[in-house]
């Protein structure tokens, strides 16, 4: 996966700077910088977050194709579930 590179071409793409996602998503620049540059991948809160933010899917910010699984008679098995992520202010339970 290249979830860092994922998230500096929708970043680049739409204009904003580092430290306004970093913001935004409620971590330092710094933090944020490593996510990009894949030296720190974002806990699943902070990527819900990032994907919210871009409006995009999970999926599409981590760069995953997915393909629905199909049984013996060619039908679908798996339905691809539509939640929406938590927002950037939601913390993980304790």
């Amino acid at each position: 996966m290249q979830v860092g590179l994922n998230i500096k071409i929708k970043r680049i793409g739409r204009g904003y700077t580092q430290e306004e996602i970093a913001d935004a998503i409620g971590v330092a620049r710094s933090t944020y910088t490593r996510y990009e540059s894949d030296k720190r991948l974002p806990d699943i809160y902070k990527l819900c977050a990032l994907a919210d933010y871009f409006d995009v899917s999970l999926d599409d910010l981590v760069g995953r194709d997915w393909k629905p699984k199909k049984d013996h008679k060619g039908r679908n098995i798996a339905i691809k579930p539509q939640p929406k992520c938590i927002s950037a202010g939601s913390q993980s339970p304790s």
